[in-house]
């Protein structure tokens, strides 16, 4: 159940953008290389970082140094929630 804070939604907070974030996160539905080369495979699919020829979210949440603030140590949905609120261009159109 995911009405009145019910389930995950009570881990991620309130704000809209850190919750868009976090379904673009989970879903792999995001601003990055990955999703943006089903449209445009024209287009480079490497991270801006140098160390993925794929820009996925696996890679930009577990290892991209762009992002290097706590990447999360196990797989809970706290982790993930604390990798998305130190590094606000995570999974952000205004960064894609």
């Amino acid at each position: 159940m995911y009405s009145k804070g019910g389930s995950w939604l009570s881990f991620i907070g309130f704000t809209n953008s850190l919750c868009a974030r976090f379904s673009r996160m989970t879903t792999g539905h995001a601003p990055i290389r990955e999703y943006r080369q089903r449209f445009f495979p024209h287009l480079p699919t490497n991270c801006l970082c140098g160390n993925a020829e794929i820009q996925t979210h696996e890679h930009i949440v577990m290892e991209c140094n762009l992002y290097p603030s706590t990447h999360p140590y196990n797989i809970i949905i706290n982790s993930f929630v604390h990798f998305l609120v130190n590094n606000p261009g995570a999974f952000s159109f205004d960064n894609g």
